[in-house]
């Protein structure tokens, strides 16, 4: 993994990281949603 960063752009890798933490922080945010609608 480490060889493969190195070899990109460092704005590709905090793209790709930040790209991470938004998907990641969505993904929570809709089992959340759907969690506080089943238990309604």
């Amino acid at each position: 993994m480490a060889g493969i960063a190195s070899r990109l752009p460092a704005g590709v890798v905090i793209a790709a990281h930040l790209a991470g933490v938004v998907v990641g922080i969505a993904a929570i945010a809709a089992l959340a949603t759907v969690l506080a609608l089943s238990l309604r």
